[in-house]
């Protein structure tokens, strides 16, 4: 069985699940009206994780934390275009990191509920 990393932040455990890179080929996608060149990749420890259901999510550079997220559907719809790449609304913040020759890592919370009275239990990324 893999052994993943794991951090406990405000009461929730949370699981390394990859890490960034800058791909040496990009992809091209239409912003603005113009082909706009992509490189920001993100490497997942096992392809499974493209399909977790909604869920919250934080990035790490190195040890520090970078953005907390949420996101609804599946992970892959969220994050990932052609398999690894990504275009998101940190897409420059995780690259200048990388640029910077710092780790940028990926993690996701393993049981994104929490029970809120006897009767109530809901998902945090909502």
């Amino acid at each position: 069985m893999v052994q993943f990393e794991e951090k406990k932040i405000a009461g929730f455990s949370f699981i390394k699940i990859g890490k960034f890179y800058n791909n040496k080929k990009p992809i091209f996608v239409k912003y603005e009206g113009k082909d706009t060149p992509i490189t920001l990749s993100l490497y997942l420890i096992n392809d499974e994780f493209k399909k977790i259901g909604e869920s919250a999510y934080l990035i790490f550079s190195d040890n520090q934390l970078m953005y907390v997220g949420e996101y609804s559907f599946n992970l892959k719809d969220r994050w990932l275009r052609n398999g690894e790449y990504v275009w998101h609304h940190k897409d420059k913040n995780i690259s200048d990191a990388l640029n910077e020759k710092k780790n940028v890592t990926f993690w996701i919370t393993l049981n994104p509920y929490i029970k809120i009275d006897k009767d109530t239990t809901i998902n945090i990324s909502k």
